[in-house]
Order: structure tokens, then sequence, then C-alpha cells
């Protein structure tokens, strides 16, 4: 493994400086479009719109080790004659590790792999996750696979797996089940709230009365959890007839006579609780009397979220945004008040090209969303980072 250097890397104009050696870049760099970048709207600015070897821009890339024993992965792209409007990335690491130690390529990736990273905030955020089982629910046919979406960039071929939220928000959970003769999707949203009552619905079943002149009766009973009585049940029955009914209990049944037996019904539950939050549930129904369809009919089910707060004193995968505006006025994300509606995603790591001392480098496509808080200045208002796009790097 290589130890992790510090670097300074320069694209387009193509220069790199090691500790205070400065070195250039192949030919090679001094061509095409610039690659590392930052555009996006800070406050009441304009529109930014940074590049490095425009206009005197350079990006800067280096490391640090905390106490704690968290590397610190730092993106700075400024401008050489001062610090005023330049903008700073930090990512910290994924785990604790030993003073001075190497880092190797794996290891860089592995820390870059996150689908969503929390902002750093004084003493180190405190991460509530949100934990969910899957089960799926065969009706008909013999499963040869599982591929689930979890709606968060994470994906399980588990049958059951459990898969934890790192935020609150609307995720558009999805489950295809392979069969001999294909495959078959479901997709059902689940929305995950920050605070309690938790409104969830459990699960729905259903059963079948006897056929009458080629009807057919099925009485559907849905199970909810939590959330603030009474309750709007909406269903929609997948043949164009439509019911609500109002309870104030958690469980409801309706009974609703199909047509046409033999058939497959895409039935959809929306159920609002008092508080006005809502939930849906996809669940289908083959209108027969115990037969089923060749192939395969699925469903899954979830579990209402666990929830757990955890220290995070070491600040593990937290990021920090530092902005000097023109003025040279210092703004930071690293604030208690940061809320938690902020963002931020890695969107690509791609490796880059060696730099003279042959070590590799890695370039990261980056989009976030912050408050940025005065450094030292009560005269100074919170700013808004919005639309916030940038391209850094990192060596190791």
């Amino acid at each position: 493994m290589k130890i992790f250097k510090k670097i300074v890397l320069v694209a387009f104009i193509g220069s790199l400086f090691i500790t205070c050696k400065k070195e250039e870049l192949p030919q090679s760099t001094t061509v095409g479009q610039p690659v590392f970048s930052f555009s996006g709207t800070i406050g009441s600015n304009p529109p930014i719109n940074w590049q490095a070897g425009v206009n005197n821009y350079y990006m800067y890339s280096t490391f640090s080790q905390n106490p704690n024993g968290v590397y610190a992965f730092t993106g700075t792209l400024q401008n050489t004659a001062n610090a005023n409007n330049s903008i700073q990335i930090t990512i910290n690491d994924d785990t604790v590790s030993a003073k001075n130690a190497s880092i190797s390529e794996t290891h860089i990736n592995t820390s870059f792999s996150r689908p969503l990273y929390l902002y750093k905030t004084p003493g180190g955020i405190i991460d509530t996750t949100y934990s969910i089982m899957f089960t799926p629910v065969i009706y008909a046919g013999s499963p040869t696979s599982y591929s689930y979406n979890f709606g968060d960039g994470n994906t399980s071929t588990i049958a059951s797996p459990t898969h934890v939220y790192t935020t609150a928000g609307l995720y558009s959970t999805g489950l295809t089940i392979g069969f001999p003769t294909g495959s078959v999707p479901m997709l059902n949203p689940i929305t995950i709230y920050k605070s309690q009552p938790q409104l969830w619905i459990n699960s729905i079943s259903s059963t079948t009365d006897t056929v009458v002149l080629n009807t057919i009766n099925v009485t559907l009973t849905a199970s909810i959890s939590s959330g603030a009585a009474p309750y709007t049940y909406l269903w929609n029955f997948g043949d164009e007839k439509t019911t609500s009914t109002v309870s104030a209990y958690t469980t409801v049944n309706v009974t609703h006579t199909y047509d046409s037996i033999g058939k497959v019904y895409p039935v959809n539950l929306k159920v609002t609780d008092n508080s006005g939050h809502s939930e849906t549930y996809n669940y289908p129904i083959w209108a027969d009397s115990g037969r089923y369809p060749m192939g395969g009919l699925i469903d899954y089910k979830m579990t209402s979220p666990h929830v757990d707060t955890i220290s995070n004193a070491t600040a593990l995968s937290n990021v920090t945004i530092n902005y000097t505006d023109p003025n040279g006025n210092a703004y930071t994300s690293d604030n208690a008040l940061q809320p938690k509606s902020s963002s931020f995603q890695i969107g690509s790591v791609s490796a880059y090209q060696n730099n003279l001392s042959n070590n590799p480098t890695e370039m990261l496509k980056v989009t976030f969303n912050c408050m940025l808080y005065p450094v030292n200045n009560v005269s100074l208002q919170p700013i808004q980072a919005t639309n916030c796009t940038a391209v850094i790097a990192v060596a190791y």
C-alpha cells in the first residue's frame, strides 16, 4: 500500500506541487477542456462557474489525519492571487486508521462509494438510521433470483434483506423476482419520517368467496400501524371501480366483486392519517378460486422502520464545505444548525493520471446543497448553497 501524499493538482495549465517542490504534469494535460471545476449558486451572488486553468484558478488536493485517526481528503479550487472566491470540500474517510497508516487504492474506492453523506457538525454529528426488513411473498411460481432496489442507490440479491437508510425521505423501492418463464417486477414506495408517529401499512391480505355467474368476491384486509387516527382508506381495485372508507381502526376489511375471473388485478391502497401523512401499497390480486397463473405472481412486505441513533464523534464519512466570498468573508457548513435536508453525493469516481512521482490519483464528481454559516463574524447571516456541482481530485 502506498503512503497517501499531499499534492497540488492543476488541470488545463498542468502544474503540480509536492510539498514545496514545483513539478509539471505531462504536456498532454495542457490541451482540451478543463478537468476540475465548481458551479452553483451561493447566497445572493451570481451563479458561479469556476474552472481550474481558467482565470488563474487551480485545484489543490491535500489530506490530513485527525487525532481520532480519521483521514480527511480535501480539494480546494482557488485563485492564485488570494483566497477570495474559493471553495473547499473535505470528505472524511469511512474508517479509523492507525497513525500515519497507508491507504490502499481499494480502501479509497470504498471510502467514496457511499450514496449519501452527512455534514460534519461540531463535536461529531449524531447519525440517525432507519432499518427496514424486506420480505418477498410468492403467490405462484418457483423463484430463481431476487433483485431489490432500495431507492437510495443501494441494491441486494438476497431473498429477505435488511436495509439501513441514513436519512428520512421518500424512497421508490422495488423488487424483481426471476422465474423460469421470465421476471416479475413489483414497486412499492415508502416514506420514512424524521419523527413519530410513523404511518405504516403493515400488510394487505385477501380471501376469495365462491364464484357466481363468472364473478368472484374478494375480501381485502389492510393492517396499518402508528400514524394519527382516524385514517382514510382509498382503494383502487385495478378494474376501474374505486371506493373509499374512513375508519379509526388499524385494520379495515373491504369486499369487492370482480366481473372476470382468471385475471390479475393491480390493487392499490392509499392510506392517509389525520396529520395528512399518506402511504401507498401495491398488491396484486389473482381473481380466481384456488388457481394461480403460470409463471409468477409476487408481492413484498416491509417492516416499519426501526430507528437507531448513533454517536459519530469521529465524524466518519462526514463532509465539510468551506467557502470564501468575493469580500474575503469565510463561511463553513460545519455548524450544529445544519438542516437534515442538506445533501452531498458522489456521482462518480474514476482513475486519473499519475503524477511525476508516480502517485495515482482519483477524480470525483460531487453534487451538494447545504447552509453555509459565517466564521467568527456575528454581523453576517448564513447563506444557502444550491445546485452545486464540483469535480475534485485526490491522490493516494
